[in-house]
């Protein structure tokens, strides 16, 4: 039985174009999973589900607004320091710090611990960040919320003043809610 040359012909082309399509699909998952920043046409996504999110829920921010009222002086802007201050606390109130590196790669980021959470904490460290995008707020130089449900991955940057809660006792692992921006002007 002879094959007819156009039926290969058009097979092959076929079988190249697929292949073709396979291998976009793989490398931007890839792109996607290890640095945030995969295309798939058509709305496709792996962490499609993180994006579909209520911006009008601010119970994030809610955190960020308690945090303020309880270390900071309403009149003056400035940390309380006088001897009867409330004293922070590991489960229940957020730390505040300042991005020393980021490590897309691992999604890691280098933190500086500061007060009132670095008499408990100490100083620098490195954490894993589990925060989803619901849970994630890019902030102004004055902490006003820019986008509720922001890629932390896309937006963070070395020098940006972050919120978060520490997840385990060592605060290694940081997460339920991460608020991030550039650092106030100084």
């Amino acid at each position: 039985m002879p094959r007819n040359p156009f039926t290969i012909k058009v097979f092959r082309t076929l079988l190249t174009f697929i292949t073709l399509i396979l291998l976009f699909v793989g490398y931007s998952l890839y792109l996607d999973f290890f640095f945030g920043r995969g295309y798939l046409p058509f709305g496709v996504s792996p962490k499609s589900e993180e994006l579909i999110i209520d911006l009008d829920n601010e119970s994030v921010m809610a955190d960020l607004y308690k945090y303020q009222d309880k270390f900071y002086s309403s009149s003056s802007g400035s940390p309380n320091t006088s001897p009867a201050d409330v004293k922070w606390s590991r489960n229940s109130d957020l730390f505040l710090s300042e991005v020393l590196s980021v490590d897309r790669f691992s999604r890691t980021l280098g933190l500086r611990i500061l007060p009132p959470a670095s008499s408990e904490l100490g100083g620098d460290r490195s954490v894993s960040i589990s925060c989803k995008v619901a849970e994630s707020v890019l902030l102004d130089s004055e902490l006003s919320p820019v986008q509720i449900g922001s890629r932390i991955w896309d937006d963070v940057n070395v020098g940006d003043t972050f919120f978060s809660y520490c997840l385990n006792e060592e605060c290694t692992e940081v997460g339920k809610a991460c608020l991030f921006g550039p650092a106030e002007e100084r």
